[in-house]
């Protein structure tokens, strides 16, 4: 028993490390909770959805983006792919996380929650600096618990170019 809590801790650990999103909606929301951080909750189409695409390369894979959020966010990412296929379990948390915070079916669509699962509001997904995509974050943070900020805003941000 030890030794799979150790191994689920390792785990957990390894996906902020490696600076990846969290994909299983119970262990997101209780590291949010651990951690005192919001949850970036973001729906996506990652092998159809060209916005999609586009979103993570220019703002979820950006290195400024990544340490921000390794520090500031538990990020999760709710895909549904169409060529790939998605475990079960998870299509079905994914499917509930949609019908309550993305009911319109948008994608990309981002959401910013507590970790009681109440929505801070709406990141504008078709921001396309991570300066800007920070900024948005850390105007829907800025007046709730989790406004502890440990990391600046890359300077882009402050109108200093990338």
């Amino acid at each position: 028993m030890r030794s799979c809590l150790l191994l689920l801790f390792l785990l957990s650990a390894m996906v902020h490390v490696n600076g990846q999103a969290v994909t299983d909606t119970t262990q997101a929301f209780r590291e949010a909770r651990e951690q005192h951080r919001p949850v970036l909750l973001v729906f996506s189409g990652s092998d159809w959805c060209i916005p999609c695409i586009q979103l993570e390369k220019a703002v979820l894979s950006d290195s400024s983006f990544v340490r921000y959020a390794r520090m500031e966010l538990v990020v999760m990412k709710a895909d549904f792919p169409q060529r790939k296929r998605v475990a079960a379990e998870l299509r079905a948390q994914y499917e509930d996380l949609a019908s309550r915070f993305n009911p319109d079916g948008a994608f990309p669509y981002v959401v910013l929650l507590t970790a009681s699962q109440q929505s801070l509001g709406t990141v504008p997904s078709t921001v396309r600096s991570p300066a800007d995509f920070i900024s948005s974050i850390q105007a829907l943070i800025k007046n709730q618990p989790y406004a502890t900020s440990k990391v600046p805003a890359p300077a882009a941000a402050h109108g200093v170019g990338l």
